[in-house]
């Protein structure tokens, strides 16, 4: 037996169709507004609907709005949380410059003893390094490219995936496809200092400070207090019919607005967002 999706959206486009959308799986397509009202009175009944029009159904429930009944959508949620911040490894460390200067020298070797530890005690399949600064700056030159031409060398070394990435914004995560903080992912500045993320933004918070032997003297309490509670497990969070529509933007938001819904803040309807997402995908 099936049910509708939580997450399905029929949003009048215009020339009197709908925008047929399902935020689990992306999944969007047009009807006309006849065609609309007709398959509406198969929708309030699945059962009639898979039994009187099967083909048509296996197409709905490829799409997603349709799944079976007992599925806990928000599993799939849990499923890509656990899976890239519980359980994931992979090591991600952005290197950044303040307006404190200490001696370059030093932090190169502290940050090169910290990463051959990394290395060689958790064995991580992937190591991610990269830098906010361009590569005319010194620090660039000082700092980034002797740390990485180290990292890269130690990896191969043992058998890890090394990835470098140049010039970026914190935050700017190509290899991870949910913007959260992870037990392994930090920004460690000139000045030694452990950040969640890019330091001065709201949602950034000081985790520790790195010694000159490579160890960093961690806050726990900040890391356990950013990192125990999944930020969609709250009753609102899940009984939101726009917690997958939202949900690349909703931890940023919750952080920078001190726990208010991105929804709340009125900036852009659901509808907006699913007439852009779809002229998006098919101009």
């Amino acid at each position: 037996m099936y049910k509708q999706s939580n997450y399905n959206y029929f949003v009048p486009y215009k020339e009197e169709k709908f925008i047929y959308y399902n935020a689990l799986t992306r999944n969007s397509f047009t009807m006309s507004k006849a065609e609309h009202e007709r398959i509406q009175i198969e929708f309030a009944d699945p059962i009639s609907f898979e039994l009187g029009f099967p083909t048509v159904f296996r197409h709905f429930k490829e799409c997603g709005f349709f799944v079976k009944e007992g599925i806990d959508e928000i599993a799939n949620l849990r499923f890509k949380y656990n899976k890239e911040v519980v359980y994931c490894s992979d090591v991600h460390i952005t290197l950044c410059q303040n307006k404190e200067v200490q001696s370059m020298e030093l932090l190169v070797v502290a940050i090169q003893k910290h990463l051959f530890d990394i290395i060689n005690t958790i064995h991580p399949p992937t190591l991610h390094l990269d830098s906010t600064e361009e590569k005319t700056l010194s620090f660039y030159e000082e700092v980034f490219t002797p740390v990485a031409a180290y990292v890269e060398k130690q990896c191969k070394q043992n058998g890890i995936s090394f990835r470098q990435q140049e010039a970026k914004e914190v935050g700017d995560d190509k290899c991870c496809s949910l913007n959260l903080p992870r037990l392994y992912r930090y920004v460690i500045l000139n000045n030694g200092d452990v950040y969640s993320g890019e330091p001065g933004k709201k949602d950034s918070e000081l985790w520790g400070k790195l010694a000159n032997d490579g160890t960093i003297e961690w806050d726990e309490q900040q890391r356990e207090q950013a990192l125990s509670v999944p930020w969609f497990e709250t009753e609102k969070c899940r009984r939101c019919k726009h917690l997958y529509l939202f949900s690349p933007i909703c931890l940023r938001v919750i952080n920078s607005k001190r726990g208010r819904c991105f929804q709340d803040l009125g900036v852009v309807t659901p509808e907006e967002m699913i007439v852009k997402e779809f002229e998006e995908k098919n101009a």
